[in-house]
């Protein structure tokens, strides 16, 4: 397990996705533990990581970079969700519950403190589709 929770080469590991960002002139704050899957698709020639419970994907040329790219994608998901209004639909709809007690427990924590005055948002760059 290397020093991000990633126990690369087993296949099924976990990530810890943690940002503090501006949504709507509202400081929020991330935390998020899910578990994922990475292959080799050695059709592609690539690293594909899967977070099941969110239904996100990404890839990179390495293991590694495959579980970096798909951290970055789900912090942007749950950011652009949240800001959107949509997340609670998503997390309700999510596989964050499971009833076995064999998988390690998965959540998304999202807090808010107060508007921040004189911020400007910056445009979400990832579409919800874009997972």
């Amino acid at each position: 397990m290397n020093d991000r929770g990633h126990d690369i080469g087993t296949g099924l590991t976990h990530i810890r996705v943690d940002a503090d960002a501006i949504v709507k002139g509202t400081r929020v704050q991330l935390d998020a533990e899910l578990l994922i899957v990475v292959h080799k698709d050695d059709r592609a020639q690539v690293y594909v990581s899967q977070a099941p419970a969110l239904n996100g994907y990404s890839q990179g040329r390495t293991e590694h970079e495959a579980v970096l790219a798909l951290e970055q994608a789900i912090r942007s998901y749950i950011i652009t969700a949240h800001g959107r209004g949509y997340l609670e639909r998503i997390l309700l709809r999510s596989a964050l519950r499971s009833t076995d007690d064999r998988i390690p427990r998965q959540y998304v924590r999202i807090a808010q403190d107060r508007p921040e005055p004189n911020i400007v948002d910056t445009p979400a760059a990832v579409e919800l589709s874009a997972l």
